[in-house]
């Protein structure tokens, strides 16, 4: 667990027990975070992803790093995708129209 996500679930727990009006301060505190490590990316050395489906990767192809967006299958843990995955990121959300 990264210092991130130690923060992160560290406040989580004090929103739960504050009772008072801070509780949306605690989910602002949250938000910026998540925004901050959506942006992060993960050495494949250091961890893989814990589920099936589609991620954003870097992969060494002959020597080039290259940005792809590939699948990551877990029974095989590997990506599929060209070359060599050095490192990955889950897909940011999906852009949704603000409600006025």
């Amino acid at each position: 667990m990264n210092e991130i996500e130690k923060a992160i679930k560290h406040l989580t727990m004090l929103r739960r027990l504050d009772s008072g009006e801070k509780k949306h301060l605690y989910d602002i505190a949250v938000s910026a975070l998540e925004a901050q490590q959506a942006d992060r990316w993960i050495p494949c050395k250091d961890r893989l992803p814990e589920e099936d489906g589609m991620y954003l990767i870097t992969s060494d192809v002959l020597g080039k790093l290259e940005i792809q967006y590939c699948f990551y299958q877990i029974n095989i843990k590997r990506f599929i995708c060209n070359g060599k995955a050095v490192a990955w990121q889950p897909l940011p959300e999906p852009w949704k129209e603000e409600q006025l």
